[in-house]
């Protein structure tokens, strides 16, 4: 009995050492609060909303090409939904509750005069930024930045690739939450923000 119970040790002790039992809930936990202490505050609080909120994502192939924009699951209510009514000329919307929206693109894509390409972070890979929306004068435009996966409020404007003019009008049927809109038709797309009764919308040209 006794060589039995060294032998069933000595077994489990080989299994351990091969990973084939995964380590104790108390290890798991151990290793994730010491990941999360490596977070920044920001990191924290973006983790934070994303775990409650989920993401909002909407894509679209352009030809070969994938084109989505993601977001958090902000609801049009509250602090972020009302600050669309008090915004003044020349500032940004600025999101508390949620990332920021981020645009990714498998395709050059031509907002006007602005350009967001493909591969600005590396070869290979989709072209990756964030979008604002800013008030100017009695209209709107979407700045394109090229700092993606920011929180709502860290908008930097050296970063920015530039703006692009926003048509603004009122959504018929009310979002429940900031999504998106996306069309192309060839080369030619629509990219639309969603916001509770607000919608701004405006027209891409697909470069391969």
């Amino acid at each position: 009995m006794k060589a039995k119970i060294i032998s069933s040790a000595v077994l489990m002790t080989l299994i351990l050492g091969m990973g084939l039992i995964t380590p104790t809930s108390d290890t798991w936990a151990q290793e994730k609060a010491e990941d999360e202490e490596k977070l920044t505050e920001e990191e924290r609080k973006a983790a934070a909303a994303r775990a409650r909120f989920g993401p909002t994502k909407v894509s679209i192939n352009a030809g070969d090409h994938e084109i989505f924009l993601l977001t958090s699951a902000l609801k049009a209510e509250g602090v972020d939904y009302d600050s669309v009514e008090t915004l003044k000329d020349g500032e940004v919307l600025l999101l508390t509750k949620s990332q920021s929206i981020k645009l990714s693109t498998e395709a050059n894509l031509n907002f006007g005069d602005v350009v967001a390409v493909k591969e600005n972070v590396a070869p290979n890979y989709p072209g990756v930024y964030s979008l604002w929306i800013k008030k100017s004068g009695n209209g709107w435009k979407m700045i394109i930045n090229k700092k993606p996966d920011l929180w709502g409020t860290m908008y930097r404007p050296s970063e920015d690739v530039g703006e692009s003019n926003l048509k603004y009008e009122t959504n018929s049927e009310p979002s429940e939450k900031l999504t998106f809109e996306l069309a192309c038709d060839g080369s030619n797309g629509t990219l639309s923000i969603l916001f509770g009764k607000h919608k701004w919308s405006t027209p891409f040209t697909v470069v391969d």
